[in-house]
């Protein structure tokens, strides 16, 4: 009867062993899963940073190479536009009455977007007859908004909110303006409008191309 029950207990205590054994194993496969788990979702949020990274680079690779070939087609209208117009050279008769010249007329990008820096020169025609050159310069910016023609004067577009640019010289001088062109606007020519001091009766206009220019060129 000793015998019998000492084999029932020792039957338990096997039973027991085998149990915990068991359960040690499951419990310790358990973590092991839990920590593969939290390791390969680990991995994927990796992967799902490096992927969204990897498409921005691309987005800002694809919208610098579209500002490139922005740039150079507008370089071409430029070309164009100088090539029909011819303003360059050409003194008009108005021009020759007041006594001035636009030599020259260059746009460049601002630092930020739409923000433009005008640079408008002018030379006095005839130094022989005449003293220091006084007056103004008025611009008109004509082109589109939302796909019908608009025109902006230097007023609306000037970040000082000035109408007009005085001038006071005596041989040469450059004025410039810094412009924020409103959103949608497309300019396609700058009309520039000269009024001499005190004699507003020989003021002329000359209408110039919109071609932007790049820093330092």
């Amino acid at each position: 009867m000793w015998r019998g029950r000492y084999s029932a207990a020792l039957a338990a205590l096997v039973v027991a062993a085998f149990a915990a054994g068991g359960y040690a194993g499951w419990w310790l496969h358990g973590k092991m899963l839990r920590g593969k788990t939290v390791s390969t979702q680990a991995r994927i949020e990796g992967l799902e940073l490096r992927n969204f990274e990897l498409s921005q680079m691309i987005d800002e690779q694809t919208v610098a190479a579209l500002r490139s070939q922005v740039r150079d087609l507008q370089g071409q209208v430029m070309n164009q536009r100088m090539a029909i117009y011819g303003l360059q050279e050409i003194i008009t008769p108005q021009e020759a009455r007041a006594g001035l010249r636009i030599h020259s007329v260059n746009i460049e990008p601002g630092e930020e977007e739409q923000d433009y820096q005008l640079s408008l020169g002018l030379t006095q025609a005839l130094l022989a007859k005449s003293g220091r050159a006084r007056g103004h310069v008025e611009l008109l910016l004509a082109g589109t908004l939302d796909g019908g023609d608009a025109e902006l004067t230097l007023e609306e577009v000037s970040k000082r909110r000035t109408s007009r640019i005085e001038f006071n010289f005596a041989s040469s001088t450059t004025l410039r303006a810094d412009m924020t062109l409103p959103y949608r606007f497309e300019p396609s020519t700058i009309r520039v409008r000269v009024t001499p001091d005190p004699e507003e009766q020989n003021k002329f206009e000359r209408e110039f191309p919109w071609a932007l220019r790049e820093p330092n060129t």
